[in-house]
């Protein structure tokens, strides 16, 4: 979709032009490690398909060249045990493909928050090294919130959510690649039947995540003014008797932030389920979409069961991707905090 193009590459030029070169630098030199990992993902749903064919029909051993090849050598006198030998060496590669994917994900995490604690420093020395005119001008609270928190949601909700919207992009091209070459009707209702939600959603969510975003960033850089306020100033708050005050205050921005914090978490957690909904939508519709276009029962059910199996890993490829633009979309205020020039590459190393 257009927007999400155009968030991409804003989420892109915020990372070039307001980080300092490492954090790009750092997280690109990734890319490959994830495009890795989404061969492995792929290689698990393709080393499914023999056993669900064979399982289909047991003569589907005698047409297809490798299975036949791996049936005489291996010398298997009946298909009940070909198939599992076939389900055995499956899941053999499953659990490998996983303990391979959990060093993957660990590296990236480790990466990451690397980042954010080399961040948070930067910001920190950046500001010790600013005049006493800046401080008397900025609330202290603010200042602690850039440095102590910021840095985190930089990277948990903008940085590492672009690399896995490139990460399940590169997935979902190779499956749209495999049903195309497959059966080039199944990839033209995949896309007939997902443009409408796709187009809906960017309708209705964009401008409600925009708005929520913007008050629940507001609301919680004011929870950190008045609650350092009150603490800071306690004994002037005695003795002028303002405690009532600065109870409804920061009561008045826990409120907000807690609202704003749960239609938030409502609209990510609910996302995936819509997309859910849409894929049980798109079975039945293809269904009958099938049978319009005179395919018969044997040939459908092989039609479905493929896209069964795709959906097995588009739909989690789905769900990632809107709730990473979901991230993105609701932490673009992260980037207001950070400059080039806040970041001294030479003194920001950390052990």
């Amino acid at each position: 979709m257009k927007f999400q193009n155009l968030l991409l590459v804003g989420t892109y030029r915020n990372l070039k032009n307001k980080l300092p070169d490492y954090v790009l630098g750092a997280m690109s030199k990734l890319i490959p490690v994830f495009l890795i990992s989404s061969l492995f993902e792929i290689f698990g749903l393709v080393v499914l398909f023999p056993v669900i064919n064979v399982i289909i029909d047991p003569s589907n051993i005698e047409k297809t060249y490798y299975l036949k090849l791996i049936y005489e050598t291996m010398k298997f006198d009946n298909s009940i045990l070909f198939v599992l030998f076939l389900m055995s060496a499956i899941t053999t590669i499953f659990i490998i493909k996983n303990i391979i994917l959990f060093f993957i994900y660990k590296l990236q995490s480790t990466t990451a928050f690397y980042l954010s604690g080399r961040i948070a420093f930067d910001k920190y020395n950046s500001y010790l090294n600013k005049p006493y005119r800046f401080h008397a001008e900025n609330n202290s609270a603010h200042l602690l919130r850039n440095f102590v928190q910021i840095p985190t949601e930089l990277i948990s909700y903008s940085v590492l959510p672009f690399f896995n919207i490139i990460n399940e992009l590169f997935i979902l091209f190779l499956i749209t690649i495999g049903i195309t070459l497959y059966d080039p009707l199944l990839f033209m209702s995949l896309v007939l039947f997902s443009l409408p939600f796709l187009f809906i959603y960017d309708r209705v969510y964009k401008k409600k995540l925009k708005q929520i975003s913007e008050l629940r960033n507001s609301s919680h850089s004011g929870m950190y003014k008045s609650g350092m306020q009150s603490m800071e100033g306690f004994r002037e708050i005695v003795v002028f008797n303002k405690k009532d005050y600065f109870k409804s205050v920061f009561k008045n921005y826990l409120t907000i932030f807690s609202k704003t914090s749960g239609d938030t978490y409502l609209m990510n957690i609910f996302s995936p389920k819509m997309v859910e909904t849409v894929a049980v939508i798109s079975i039945f519709l293809i269904f009958i979409f099938g049978f319009w276009f005179g395919k018969n029962l044997s040939s459908l059910a092989q039609f479905l069961i493929v896209f069964a199996i795709a959906a097995y890993r588009i739909i989690p490829s789905m769900n990632k991707l809107i709730l990473s633009f979901n991230y993105i979309k609701g932490s673009a205020y992260v980037y207001e905090y950070f400059e080039k020039s806040d970041f001294d590459t030479e003194a920001s190393e950390i052990k």
